[in-house]
């Protein structure tokens, strides 16, 4: 699947991802005062099959998209930032909202891990940072980790309002996931 770039323009609140991962390019890029406002984001590796952008927010209709090319690499409009991060969980998680339009599809047999908040809302884990060395085993108390493997292929559609949940280690889930979604009808927990 390879790693996930991305530029944050902090002026603006937008969020663009890469099309393509070529570290070197992402790494030699150098944010020069043109870039006023802007900063690359971690490189994080993804944990879904495939992720397709409906649409980039601020676009009406699906299949409409913001692109602009920056530092040789394609970058497309992903995410708008509504609301900056607050602590939640005992300061143990960032929580973010965001604008967003996506389908995220896991396959069979893929590692799949469930945080679900003190209310049952369920978030799906999605990145972790690439020099990630200890993921989140424990979820903050009143909150539920489930770690499973998918038993059959599982899609998912968020769009308008989405919530980021990011832990200190660098793993960050997506959701809330709909609320008739129950884990268990598509994968087991992990031995």
């Amino acid at each position: 699947m390879g790693g996930q770039h991305s530029l944050i323009n902090s002026l603006e609140k937008e969020v663009w991802l890469s099309q393509r991962f070529d570290p070197t390019a992402f790494a030699k890029a150098n944010l020069s005062a043109k870039w006023l406002g802007w900063r690359k984001g971690p490189v994080m590796e993804p944990l879904y099959g495939q992720l397709a952008l409906l649409r980039s927010p601020g676009c009406k209709e699906d299949g409409l998209f913001s692109q602009q090319q920056a530092f040789g690499l394609p970058f497309m409009h992903g995410f708008n930032l509504l609301k900056n991060k607050v602590k939640v969980a005992g300061e143990q998680l960032d929580k973010t909202q965001l604008e967003a339009y996506l389908d995220l599809a896991f396959s069979e047999g893929q590692s799949f891990v469930i945080l679900q908040d003190p209310d049952g809302n369920a978030f799906v884990k999605v990145w972790q940072a690439a020099e990630q060395t200890s993921p989140l085993r424990l979820a903050p108390e009143g909150w539920n980790l489930l770690n499973l493997n998918l038993d059959k292929a599982f899609q998912v559609r968020l769009t308008g309002i989405v919530q980021q949940l990011e832990t200190l280690q660098g793993d960050v889930f997506l959701g809330p996931l709909p609320a008739d979604f129950k884990p268990l009808n598509y994968a087991h927990k992990e031995a």
